[in-house]
């Protein structure tokens, strides 16, 4: 095998470093015993960073969620006029809560960003848990 055929593959294929040449027809194979360590523990370190980096964003987004209401907004009208109450669970009861007019904008603000984050917190704890499966 000539020279530049070596070199055509090595450059398609940078992260092979070594070329076996076999015995019976000049068939190329990578050589995996080059440094199989040094692969695996590149991936593995990547693999380590990225759960410390989601065990992180879980705690960030569990302080986060803290601050922000649970619950959903509801409109009951009575006696012809609309009240707005906040409508979450305590345990195992439903509790409404009065929100004056002037805070169902800023209440339904953090009701949305809520929904956000636990849709996100949801996201991150699958994938750690595909991370975790992969590192074992």
């Amino acid at each position: 095998m000539a020279e530049d055929e070596l070199d055509l593959l090595t450059n398609k294929r940078p992260y092979i470093i070594c070329l076996l040449v076999s015995k019976r027809g000049g068939c190329l194979m990578p050589d995996h015993s080059v440094r199989p360590d040094k692969k695996e523990s590149i991936v593995r370190g990547i693999l380590h960073e990225e759960f410390d980096r989601s065990q992180q964003m879980e705690t960030l987004y569990l302080k986060e969620l803290q601050s922000l209401p649970k619950g959903s907004l509801q409109v009951k009208v009575i006696r012809g006029r609309k009240y707005h109450y906040r409508c979450f669970r305590d345990g195992g009861k439903v509790k409404s809560v009065f929100v004056p007019k002037e805070k169902v904008e800023k209440i339904s603000e953090g009701i949305r960003m809520r929904r956000e984050i636990e849709s996100s917190l949801k996201r991150l704890r699958q994938d750690r848990a595909l991370v975790r499966k992969v590192l074992r």
